[in-house]
């Protein structure tokens, strides 16, 4: 059996990942007694792990218990019998190689988060309300991209971590945590009395801009009613209204943080920003335009 020293990794995980500062970030792993003996022990059964299979992998965050479950999806395409005599010797295997697994996991993980510093003075993405608010609209909330992609570069570059901006941006239904979770952890270091909720606020980001994935087509909606189009387009801009005054909240937040550390406002729109809004605007442009034209006909 491989048995690990105790002066080394798990010990040193334990050390840096038990610092205060990464108290509120649960991405980063905290062990318990159990789970260090487990790890000490690499090679032993991890009886959780065979009885919960991918699921097991999903609640560690170990994102490779999608592709498992997947896998184990797929074995049942053999048929019920022989699927479940196949998902039994691959639940055999996950739980021999599971406390395997999570070690390399934790030290990717350190790896990847070891100069993280969330304390540091990041200067968010500090604009007026009114501006964030009026591009939002202009924009079908296609603005809120680069909302994200800006306080995304802002905490890579303070905060030495390891997001990607843009992708957090292309993909910020799923990825929004990220930068609500910083922003809520700098002001509340700083006596922010509103608590803003960034794993609440990630699921309502979520469904919300799911649900505002509604667009006009005009070829596929020719056979609906005035009034029943009218009404799906003014569920739209309620969906993107409602998503905008979500990232209001930490716009307010972010105000307040820059007060307190003395950022200044930013006042002009870059090249980049100006770009990013004109392409919002012609993106956007036909469901302005049939949505007035809707509303003028009906009254």
């Amino acid at each position: 059996m491989h048995v690990i020293e105790k002066d080394d990794f798990i010990e040193k995980y334990v050390a840096w990942s038990s610092q205060s500062q990464f108290k509120d970030f649960k991405f980063i792993p905290k062990l318990t007694k159990k789970d260090e003996q487990e790890l000490l022990e690499v090679s032993s059964f991890n009886l959780v792990a065979f009885l919960f299979g991918p699921l097991y992998y999903l609640y560690l965050g170990m994102y490779r218990g999608i592709f498992y479950l997947i896998f184990s999806i797929l074995l049942f395409s053999f048929g019920l019998l022989i699927g479940a005599i196949l998902y039994f010797i691959f639940a055999i295997i996950i739980g021999f190689c599971a406390n395997g697994n999570y070690l390399d996991f934790l030290k990717r993980k350190k790896g990847k988060y070891l100069f993280f510093d969330p304390d540091a003075d990041t200067k968010y993405f500090n604009i007026s309300n009114k501006r964030l608010v009026v591009l939002s609209l202009l924009t079908g909330g296609m603005y809120l991209m680069y909302w994200m992609y800006r306080n995304a570069q802002a905490m890579k570059e303070a905060q030495n971590d390891p997001i990607a901006p843009v992708w957090q941006a292309i993909f910020m239904s799923v990825t929004s945590i990220n930068v609500f979770r910083a922003i809520n952890y700098s002001v509340k270091k700083l006596g922010y009395k509103k608590d803003l909720k960034p794993l609440k606020s990630a699921w309502l980001f979520f469904l919300l801009t799911a649900l505002s994935g509604f667009e006009y087509k005009g070829g596929e909606d020719a056979f609906l009613s005035t009034e029943l189009l009218f009404l799906l387009l003014s569920f739209y801009w309620l969906m993107i209204l409602l998503t905008v005054l979500l990232i209001l909240k930490y716009q307010k937040a972010i105000f307040f943080y820059s007060e307190r550390k003395n950022f200044p406002l930013n006042k002009k729109l870059t090249v980049w920003e100006r770009v990013f809004v004109g392409i919002g605007i012609l993106f956007n442009a036909s469901l302005v335009y049939v949505t007035g034209f809707l509303f003028l006909d009906l009254i």
